[in-house]
This record gives structure tokens, sequence and C-alpha cells, in this order.
């Protein structure tokens, strides 16, 4: 380092690009930073780097830093775009991958699960904060909705926090302030600010905040969606402590919201724009338009009771599945989840050969169906069989070789047999 400052008449350089450091502004106008640390960085440089990742701008800034490292460093800058974009996501995952993988896990929801990662996938990869995605995901219980938002997050490496509306209501009334929101995904995100600000922020329950028909000041409904506009825009949001006075600054451009709930209250809505049924509860005339859109659309919201300014900053609405009898069945045989397969692994590790009658997934699917609680119903319907099946076995271990059951075991949980 020494050498190459003499040779360039003791100015400093930058250690990347050998732009030779200035306390005067450049050309452009903007002066360069002239740092104590080695190696010295120029402005933009350091710009570029705060993009590739934490790692790498931490050991940026060590004084120990190797001569190598410098030279990964410099390729690594030469191949980074200007300082107004960020490093493609593509580099670090492969969207049809993360599908799959989504895919494995998660079932009756292939489109569902697309689009919902093509919305994350933009804001992650964003040059231009106005085509900022936001998502409303609704659905009945047990069709996956936080479900796939976690493995989302997971698979893309983001930090996320599933939030309850039900807890919050207006700044400076009882409960839980939406500020706390973003509080939290800061907390997630480890309390880095960059972090959080690519992360997901999931408001769950959030049919319960239609518009009160009460009359008065709705703090626990229709306002706590209003306190959501800024961050729903884009713009910078404060981080408060316990006291209420801003820490810091959180740009909520690249910031993914999915405001999730079953809104039930909207299928007689959507019927009657779709149907065309007049007040009286009668259909006024045969609708034949093919094009209409039979899709949840921000009308049928707005017409249940949210504030058009609330539903206009979405500009996605995605409705999962109702779960299907197959797809109950493919969720029990298939799913990387499967509480069915994950008894039965359990069962062979302890020695035991498990046969079972394939009309015995048919018969827990269909009982899952009747509990109208979507797939978490598979996981009290399978516990249910299996739990007499496996006191047995923990309590007479190695006394058995092979373990029956049958479509009737799920119907009388005593009905299995261990020989």
């Amino acid at each position: 380092m020494e050498d190459k400052n003499k040779n360039k008449n003791q100015k400093l350089v930058c250690t990347i690009c050998d732009q030779a450091l200035l306390k005067n502004p450049n050309i452009s106008g903007k002066p360069y930073a002239v740092r104590k640390t080695s190696p010295v960085i120029c402005d933009m440089c350091s710009q570029n780097l705060a993009e590739i990742d934490d790692e790498n701008q931490s050991k940026l800034e060590s004084k120990n830093y190797s001569q190598n490292s410098i030279k990964s460093l410099k390729n690594a800058a030469t191949e980074t775009k200007p300082a107004t974009k960020i490093i493609k996501i593509q580099e670090k995952i492969k969207l049809m991958d993360l599908i799959a993988n989504i895919k494995s896990v998660i079932k009756g929801q292939d489109e569902q699960v697309k689009m919902i990662a093509t919305a994350i996938f933009r804001n992650q990869d964003l040059e231009s904060v106005e085509i900022k995605s936001n998502v409303i995901l609704l659905g009945g219980s047990g069709c996956g909705k936080t479900e796939i938002v976690k493995i989302l997050a997971n698979e893309f490496k983001v930090p996320y926090v599933i939030e309850d509306a039900t807890r919050f209501s207006e700044a400076g009334y009882f409960g839980a302030s939406t500020d706390d929101m973003i509080k939290n995904l800061y907390r997630s995100a480890g309390y880095s600010i960059s972090k959080a600000e690519r992360g997901i922020l999931v408001i769950d329950e959030g049919d319960k905040k239609q518009a009160s028909a009460d009359s008065g000041r709705d703090v626990s409904g229709e306002n706590v969606l209003f306190s959501l506009l800024k961050m729903l825009e884009g713009s910078r949001v404060p981080i408060v402590d316990d006291h209420g006075d801003a820490m810091c600054y959180m740009d909520t451009s690249r910031l993914t919201i999915i405001f999730i709930g079953a809104f039930p209250n909207l299928i007689k809505i959507r019927d009657k724009r779709v149907n065309n049924i007049g007040s009286v509860g009668f259909r006024n005339q045969e609708n034949t338009n093919k094009n209409i859109n039979k899709e949840y659309i921000a009308e049928d919201f707005i017409s249940g009771g949210f504030p058009k300014e609330f539903i206009g900053r979405f500009d996605m609405i995605v409705e999962l599945n109702k779960l299907t009898t197959e797809n109950l069945k493919d969720i029990i045989t298939n799913s990387k989840k499967s509480t069915f397969v994950k008894y039965i692994e359990e069962i062979e590790k302890k020695g035991l050969k498990v046969s079972y009658s394939e009309d015995i997934i048919n018969e827990i699917a269909v009982e899952t169906e009747k509990l109208e609680i979507g797939a978490r119903g598979i996981k009290k319907v399978v516990q249910e069989m299996f739990k007499n099946i496996m006191f047995d076995i923990l309590v007479e271990e190695n006394k058995y070789t092979e373990c029956i059951i049958t479509k009737n075991s799920v119907l009388d949980p005593t009905n299995y047999t261990l020989v």
C-alpha cells in the first residue's frame, strides 16, 4: 500500500479503482471521502460494495485486510452495477428452483406461489421504487397462507415478521401501534436496517380491520389501516424506541407487505358483481359477459368496508384455492412436512416395518375435510390415529417388528396390529 501511494505522488488512492482521493470536489462535483482505514476506499466504490453483502462489508473495514481479499474485492467492484442499482438476486438464488422447493411442501397452490414469489422477487430486484409490489392474500383456514410466506422468506433468505392485525390500534390508544410492526421486523433482521428494508411484513387477520359500522373514531379498525399508508407506498418511516422517539429511519420502498385474511364477507359482494344480482337478491338480467373478472378486485374490498386509499396501494390480489380431497391426499403422501410420513419414518427408526392399505390415505383426507380447517386438520387426524400405537411401541421397545394399520385405524385409533 505504501509503495503504491508513493507512486501516486503521496496522494491517497482508492484500493479498488485506483482513483485519486481529493478533498476538493471532483469533475462531477462530488467530493471523494478520505478514509483513515486500510484499505482506502472512495465514495463510489464504497457505495457499490455496500450492496454485495454484510460479510464483505465488515471485512472491508478491517485494518488487517489481506491483499488476496483486496484483489477479490477489486474483481467484485468491476462486476458491480452503478450505485443506483442493487445486486441482481439471480446471483444468489434461482427463482424456479425456489418455487420447486416450495411446491414440495405446499400443494394445490402452484400459480399462487408463483405470483407471491414474483412480488417478493421484484421488490428485491427493483431499480425503480415506482413498481413496488404489495400483496393481498386471501383464503380459508388451513390453505397455507402464512406457511407460503414463511417458506418464501426462508428461501429468499430475508427477515420476516407475521403480525396479528387484531393486536393493533391507532397510535396513542390502547394496544400495539403499527410502529411496532417495523420495530419487530428490524429486530428480526438482527438490527440491520439494510436487511429489514428488503424483508417481508405479514399482516395477518387483516379482514378484522374493515371499517366499523359504529359511529365515532375507529381507532382499532379503519384508522389502523390509514396509519400503514406511508410504509405501503414506500417511504422513510421511523423506528421508534419505547418512548416514541425515532432511533433511525427505514426505507420501505423494497419492503414486501402482505395483507392476509379469510375475508368471508367479500364472497357475497363478489358474487353480486359477477352475477349482476340486484339489491332485492334477484338477478336483474343474465350476465353474458365472458370477460367479466370473476376473481376478487379492489372494488370488492372497498365495497366490503376497506378504505380505497389503503386498497389502492396493493397491486396484487391473490386468492388461494380451497384444498380438495386430492390436494389433501397429495399433502399427506408427498409434502416434506407431512405428519403421516414423519410418523412412518419415526416408527421405522424404531426397527418396525409399517404396513398400510392405500385407502387409508383417502380416509385421512376425508376426515380432515370434515374438520373444515384445511391442511392443519391432517395433523390432528394423524396424531389421533397414532397416539396409541406410539405409546405401545415406546413402552415395549424392541418387542415388535411390524405395525399394521388400515382405514379403520383412522376412525378407531385402537384398531391396529403390532406383531
